[in-house]
């Protein structure tokens, strides 16, 4: 039921982010058309500084997932079947060294959840700005300003004005990736200092807790990780 319980708070998270990497997907594609307009080039800065803000957003959502993702008991040289009671103590000291430090991480990016509702307002202010660029030229709104034949506009700025504006749905979506987070960690601590059986098999209980709720975690991972590469690869063209 646990289990359950991580993968129903990713539900939340995941839907929601797919809103920022529609977004950056449109920004990336109108790169070079802003590039290209000498007109639009007094837009540019102020889209930058939109793309910086959505990549923070991402940035959290990565730094969030890999808690879990890049959590290993084991080295890739190392099978489970290699622990033996005879070491095992050693062993769990270096197991338990790193139950502490994914802890940490877990808590410090818990404290900074708060810190997305700034990249929101930024997120606002420089959508405003673009906005009214692209009025005074005649084109529709942030997404006519970066192609005026872009489609779907509509539905890309509904998408922006969800991240923007309703700061509190996004700080809800991290609060429950935050609470996954947790809920996870929990789990693999209870299998390895409370599960049933001797010392060996409880690491490998453990072990297998923490594949499963990797794998809850690895969309979120890639979703983010597919914006960061979307938003780096327009931050090359607009800083050229």
């Amino acid at each position: 039921m646990a289990g359950l319980e991580v993968a129903v708070l990713l539900k939340v998270p995941s839907a929601g982010i797919s809103g920022i990497l529609a977004v950056s997907k449109a920004i990336k594609a109108g790169a070079k058309h802003v590039k290209a307009e000498k007109e639009y080039q007094a837009a540019v800065p102020r889209l930058v500084r939109l793309v910086e803000e959505l990549r923070a957003l991402a940035k959290a959502q990565v730094d969030a997932s890999s808690i879990i993702t890049e959590f290993a008991f084991f080295s890739s040289g190392l099978a489970i079947s290699d622990v033996t009671s005879s070491d095992i103590d050693r062993k769990f000291d270096r197991f338990n060294d790193q139950m502490v430090e994914q802890d940490r991480l877990a808590k410090r990016w818990v404290s900074q959840i708060d810190e997305t509702r700034i990249h929101c307002h930024k997120v606002t202010e420089y959508a405003n700005e673009l906005d009214g660029m692209a009025r005074s030229k005649k084109l529709k709104n942030l997404f006519g300003l970066l192609s005026p034949r872009t489609e779907r506009l509509d539905e890309l700025r509904r998408q922006l004005d969800e991240i923007a504006e309703d700061d509190y749905m996004v700080i809800e979506q991290y609060r429950k990736m935050a609470d996954a987070v947790t809920q996870a960690i929990t789990e693999i601590k209870h299998a390895l200092y409370l599960g049933d059986g001797n010392a060996v098999e409880r690491l490998k209980t453990a072990d297998a807790v923490l594949s499963a709720r990797a794998a809850d975690f690895r969309l979120l991972n890639e979703q983010g990780t597919e914006i960061l590469t979307e938003i780096r690869e327009a931050l090359d063209v607009l800083e050229k």
